[in-house]
């Protein structure tokens, strides 16, 4: 198979101005099709899970080995997208939109815009289209699939959510917190589950939650997670079968 790197335009939103993804389309030569003469082949493309990764799978020195799962698709026949996620790699943010200010839709967004890119090219059968989608990018690709419903043959979801993330935070912090008195289980899941509230309610949190005189943990607390509140929020406001 070919390597073009390609450009993602994203349109702009009512939230952020447009901008642009950059990314690698993988081409099979004609003799890698199973049809005989074929020119179109299935077109497959990949959504990373939560944290800015570039388009072979590296989140800083860590390598998921995205790009092994992918070369091999590309070399099966397959055309396959993969792109830096926002502020990753060569892919930029939108001008004046600070991290907190991006959400899961955002990122969804950036999905919806791939798939549409990946469904136009002339090289793609537009009826055979292949989703795989890795932790949050398993939600995108399952959401996605039902929009476009008509041009997607499969779907391949790995090691994601069963259930909204609201409860999936709340099951990860008590895990985290095994090794510590029941006491201060009980207190720390307490401020936990009213951050998550607040965030879901969009209010600020009960000041109080956890005793007058911790007041200042628990804004703290609240000031930690102010750059992911609205990526939170959308998430726990999800309303979707699992």
């Amino acid at each position: 198979f070919s390597s073009i790197n390609i450009i993602l335009e994203r349109p702009a939103t009512a939230s952020a101005p447009a901008f642009q993804l950059a990314g690698t389309l993988n081409i099979p030569s004609t003799s890698e099709s199973e049809g005989s003469n074929s020119t179109r082949f299935p077109g497959v493309v990949f959504f990373s899970g939560t944290g800015p990764q570039d388009r072979d799978g590296k989140q800083g020195p860590l390598d998921l080995g995205t790009w092994e799962l992918l070369d091999s698709l590309a070399s099966k026949g397959n055309v396959v997208l993969r792109w830096d996620d926002r502020g990753a790699g060569e892919s930029g943010l939108p001008t004046g939109v600070q991290p907190a200010e991006m959400g899961f839709h955002d990122i969804m967004g950036d999905g919806r815009a791939a798939l549409n890119y990946l469904k136009s090219r002339g090289e793609v059968d537009p009826e055979r289209l292949f989703l795989i989608g890795h932790s949050e990018g398993g939600l995108i690709a399952a959401l996605l699939s039902t929009e476009f419903e008509d041009s997607v043959a499969g779907l391949v979801i790995m090691s994601s959510l069963g259930r909204n993330l609201f409860d999936v935070t709340l099951m990860q912090v008590e895990a985290g917190m095994a090794q510590l008195p029941e006491e201060a289980r009980a207190t720390n899941l307490k401020l936990q589950v009213e951050i998550q509230t607040a965030v879901r309610e969009g209010r600020e949190p009960d000041w109080n939650v956890i005793g007058e005189e911790m007041a200042p943990v628990v804004r703290e607390t609240w000031e930690k997670v102010l750059p992911i509140r609205k990526w939170w929020r959308e998430h726990f406001l999800l309303d979707t079968d699992s």
